[in-house]
């Protein structure tokens, strides 16, 4: 039975079917600016009150169908602020749950209704007495803004927006440091109410939209500053050096710190920033390390190896045993330093009366291979390959008399600079 005037408090209203879906709902476009209110968790988005036409007659339409609540689902099959069954929510253009919707796309839908058939699909605008207003079906795009919510500093960030169509839009920005909103971009709506405007702030901003009397409320945009990392290609054994770098000014930076035969992190360290973004720390190079650092977000990756290196030979050596030939073995093949030609099989030198040790540093307990050449020629020879010790020593020894050329080079693939030797 359909309630009467005095029953209006105790009835609560529900959005009867359609009759004849097919002849009642038109096609009509829907902006994707309205419809697609619903944000992501990384997008921040603020919107002023609708103020569509007839909205007073929509209140209590609202009111009287479901107190006004959108959200409402009592399980009856009607749905939302204005009580939708599922079959009339799809004919408009629906997807989902009309209660699951937001506000701007069920005042959207239920307009697009009413240009349909009036207020005929709900028993409550005739208990309101409503009257029917053609003016009450347009549909007016709320003031709206919205922007990402956190980027990387350096990056593009849009400011997005609806508006009246066609409209003029001024964005006003509060930028990081600031105290005070000023213009920064004025933009053209489009047809369809749709605006945007592309910034690249600094350590983040606030925004706010204006067009006529209307204006939105306010958006910020977080930056995050992604560190940067210095530091040396290679260090000497047991020398220290000096990583650097830029990220949030008084902000903290954490260094990981990863030596070359550990699978995980082996140490942190967190150093801060001074008010120019500048951070540096030391470390000492007794092996290979990697280094990440992290501020705002993950930064960059590098690795500071050991550099190899042979020590100046003595120019001469007093005679020792008997000279055995080199330890280089035909046909093993090595990579010369730069500048050097790579190194071939044989013997490095004739037999001599000398003797004389070399050394140098490199890599702690790692392989190790020293070249050698007879002075004027190009072709390299195995001399020793060996380890380096726990402190990152090594030594080899040449017993073949003449003038030569050594370098050393090391399992982690750094050389040495090439020493001249003479043997006695």
């Amino acid at each position: 039975m359909r309630p009467n005037a005095f029953d209006l408090y105790g009835y609560k209203g529900r959005h009867r079917k359609q009759s004849d879906t097919a002849a009642t709902v038109r096609n009509v476009a829907v902006t994707a600016a309205v419809v697609g209110a619903v944000m992501s968790t990384d997008i921040s988005a603020a919107q002023a009150a609708p103020g569509m036409p007839g909205e007073d007659a929509w209140n209590k339409l609202r009111v009287c169908e479901s107190g006004n609540n959108y959200s409402i689902n009592t399980g009856n099959g009607y749905y939302g602020a204005y009580q939708f069954d599922l079959s009339t929510w799809r004919g408009v253009g629906g997807k989902g749950l009309p209660s699951q919707a937001t506000p701007t796309e069920q005042d959207y839908r239920a307009r697009m209704l009413y240009r349909s058939r009036g207020w005929s699909p709900w028993a409550c605008a005739r208990i309101l007495g409503l009257k029917e207003n053609p003016i009450y079906g347009q549909w007016v795009a709320p003031m709206s803004i919205q922007v990402t919510q956190k980027f990387v500093v350096g990056t593009k960030v849009t400011v997005r927006g609806t508006a009246q169509p066609n409209a003029y839009v001024q964005v006003f920005a509060k930028n990081y440091g600031s105290s005070r909103y000023v213009p920064v971009a004025t933009v053209h709506a489009n047809a369809k109410g749709q605006w945007s405007v592309v910034f690249t702030p600094y350590g983040g901003a606030s925004y706010y939209a204006q067009s006529g009397s209307n204006r939105t409320a306010t958006v910020t945009a977080q930056g995050l500053f992604k560190p940067s990392l210095v530091a040396p290609g290679s260090s000497t054994l047991n020398a220290g050096y000096k990583l650097t770098g830029k990220a949030r000014p008084g902000g903290n930076v954490t260094v990981y710190i990863k030596p070359y035969y550990a699978a995980h992190t082996m140490a942190t360290r967190t150093v801060r920033a001074d008010a120019h973004g500048n951070w540096s720390t030391v470390w000492r190079g007794t092996t290979d390390f990697t280094f990440t650092v992290k501020g705002d977000v993950v930064g960059p990756t590098k690795t500071v190896v050991v550099a190899t290196t042979a020590d100046p030979a003595p120019v001469s050596a007093a005679p020792s045993t008997p000279a055995a030939p080199a330890v280089g073995t035909p046909g093993e093949v090595g990579n010369a330093p730069a500048g050097g030609t790579a190194p071939t099989g044989g013997p490095a030198a004739p037999a001599g009366n000398g003797a004389l040790t070399v050394t140098g540093s490199a890599r702690p307990n790692t392989a190790l291979t020293v070249y050698i050449r007879r002075s004027g020629t190009t072709a390299w020879s195995r001399l020793a390959q060996t380890f380096t010790d726990a402190h990152g020593h090594w030594t080899a020894s040449v017993r073949n008399a003449g003038e030569f050329e050594y370098f050393a080079k090391s399992g982690n693939g750094q050389s040495s600079r090439i020493q001249p030797i003479s043997v006695p």
